[in-house]
């Protein structure tokens, strides 16, 4: 077996596990951490044969024995665990049990034993919190102003966990083999090749992979920033950013966990909230990793339509100082296959005969973005994600958005997104497309209702001007 290369017994190993023949699994593991004393897989891989045999892992010479570093730490790890009965950390062939934060952790008044216990959560806030705003801006009837923010806050808080094993995009899986509610991502679980059914999961997707994925071990607490949805742009300015408030909050400067190859922006905004790379350990999704202490937060928008209080306020802290200079920005979504706008070239160049820069923000860098929306003016253009890009400016520009007429609740998103930034807003509702229901079907809007509106938005910011010169 030694002509047999380390990631092939690794892999014939955890084949064996799932084909549930653990003896030839701890053949094939046993040559593996011959080979490689320092590889995690085998001996975690070697564990789970073991105990997918009935047999005492501890009493085994080769683990009681064992002299790598690497794999004392992996031991360690595994061994309080609690394993699917054919050895797996994550085994897609069962069903996993959600359980209430109430039910699996005990509650800490500080953040001092937050940080001193396992098992545990501290709120910060326990929400419930009435908000309720009007951000929408009267243009003298060109459109309806009347749209209302209203909802209760929910909770914040931070949850350490012992020996949790993160695996997927992000989700954590308990000591004990379950997941928590409250930590477990509100996202449609097909998103992760799941299926709910009441409290349970179950994973028949083959994304899923289970008992075919590796072991990383790290060595240090972790602060939880990876998820799910943290590869769209905008679930990661609403969800995982504004994290860092709540780790900070908590009196919590250790690592944060990325997924690995997050997207470009992703590290540029986390240097502009000071987080360097020095501070950042990442995931592979196509491994299971094992930590001692995860610190998990709430999530600041669990409900998209009542997001934590302050979820941007994190940002302020990037908003690079006032030049002078408040220019009109129009953000394009052409090329976007989501909610296409089949008039947005003649919409494009009516906003650029009134002054406006036509700028498609996926083909700018994290600084141009930056630089070009640090103190706008005004920020036009249809809804989307790009949008979310205010966080980074100062000065609270007004904002005329063009609603696609697909999705009702686009207009409460991006009424939450205004109101919590302190912004207030316009819109010109788009025309009903034959099958309105389909979010790529292609829209139109009016170009003389868009005028009409526009016109009256930069007669309004002149007026703001003069106020605020003289």
């Amino acid at each position: 077996m030694k002509e047999i290369t380390p990631e092939r017994l690794e892999r014939r190993g955890l084949h064996q596990l799932m084909a549930r023949d653990p003896a030839a699994a701890e053949t094939y593991f046993r040559a593996l951490i011959e080979r490689r004393p320092d590889n995690p897989s085998g001996w975690a891989g070697l564990w789970g044969a073991l105990v997918a045999q009935g047999r005492a892992p501890e009493e085994d010479p080769l683990i009681a024995g064992c002299a790598s570093p690497a794999g004392a730490s992996t031991l360690e790890r595994i061994a309080g665990r609690q394993l699917s009965p054919r050895g797996f950390i994550f085994d897609p062939d069962e069903r996993l049990p959600i359980r209430r934060i109430s039910k699996a952790l005990h509650e800490v008044a500080s953040s001092k034993k937050l940080r001193a216990l396992d098992n545990v959560v501290f709120y910060l806030d326990r929400g419930g919190e009435l908000i309720e705003r009007q951000p929408a801006i009267d243009l003298d009837g060109a459109v309806d102003a009347s749209v209302t923010v209203r909802h209760r806050t929910p909770a914040k808080f931070v949850a350490s966990l012992r020996n949790a094993a993160v695996f997927n995009e992000g989700l954590v899986l308990t000591e004990d083999g379950g997941f928590i509610e409250g930590i477990h991502p509100p996202a449609a679980p097909r998103k992760y090749g799941a299926v709910r059914t009441g409290d349970v999961l179950s994973f028949p997707d083959p994304r899923s992979r289970g008992g075919r994925l590796p072991v990383k071990v790290i060595d240090t607490p972790v602060f939880l920033m990876s998820g799910v949805t943290d590869s769209a742009f905008g679930d990661f300015i609403v969800n995982f950013a504004p994290r860092l408030a709540l780790a900070e909050a908590a009196g919590l400067d250790c690592p944060i966990l990325l997924r690995w190859k997050p997207q470009a922006q992703v590290l540029s905004i986390l240097g502009a909230l000071g987080v360097g790379p020095e501070r950042i350990l990442f995931h592979d999704p196509g491994e299971i990793t094992l930590v001692p202490k995860l610190y998990a937060p709430s999530w600041p928008t669990w409900d998209k339509g009542a997001p934590m209080r302050g979820v941007f306020d994190i940002y302020r802290r990037a908003v690079l100082p006032p030049t002078g200079e408040r220019p009109l920005v129009y953000l394009t979504r052409q090329g976007v296959a989501a909610r296409p706008l089949s008039n947005e070239a003649e919409v494009c160049e009516l906003f650029a005969s009134r002054g406006f820069r036509i700028v498609n923000p996926g083909e700018l860098s994290f600084e141009e973005v930056r630089r070009l929306l640090a103190h706008p003016a005004c920020v036009a253009g249809p809804f989307g994600s790009a949008f979310h890009n205010l966080v980074f400016s100062g000065g609270h520009p007004l904002s005329l958005v063009l609603m696609p007429p697909h999705v009702p609740f686009h207009l409460t998103e991006i009424a939450l997104w205004q109101a919590d930034l302190g912004n207030r807003f316009a819109y010109v509702m788009g025309d009903m497309p034959p099958e309105p229901h389909r979010i790529d079907t292609p829209w139109t809007i009016s170009l003389d209702k868009v005028e009409r509106a526009l016109d009256r938005m930069l007669r309004l910011i002149e007026q703001s001007q003069l106020a605020e010169a003289g």
